[in-house]
């Protein structure tokens, strides 16, 4: 079954792994890469967490979800859902950025999460 999870604290240990695993590239600008478990847990999680409901958006930023596309619990790609609630990207709903792991390329993943993010960023 392939589904969106959100970023949440139950999922922390692996959630960490994916951005320790998988370095940046000209797709995927990974700024979690090299940080600490402690600090990615208990500060940016929190952060990141808080951001989706717009808790703690500086004026003028918009609301973003991180959540990973998932098949049968193996983590194969990363979507940032950009909630722009208030018009502030040309009248749109938002966009979305999205990685999607090296060997799950090519395989529709990035179709199949796309149509699933839409749907939330809809919602």
């Amino acid at each position: 079954m392939i589904y969106l999870d959100d970023l949440n604290r139950d999922c922390s240990v692996r959630e960490f792994w994916f951005f320790q695993i998988h370095p940046s590239d000209k797709e995927f600008i990974n700024e979690f890469r090299g940080m600490s478990f402690y600090v990615f847990r208990e500060r940016i999680m929190q952060e990141l967490i808080d951001g989706s409901f717009g808790v703690g958006v500086h004026e003028g930023d918009i609301p973003e979800t991180y959540t990973f596309l998932l098949n049968n619990d193996e983590y194969i790609g990363l979507f940032r859902i950009r909630h722009d609630a208030d018009g502030l990207l040309n009248g749109t709903k938002g966009n979305i950025d999205f990685y999607i792991i090296p060997e799950a390329r090519h395989k529709g993943y990035a179709s199949y999460g796309l149509r699933l993010a839409i749907g939330k960023l809809l919602d």
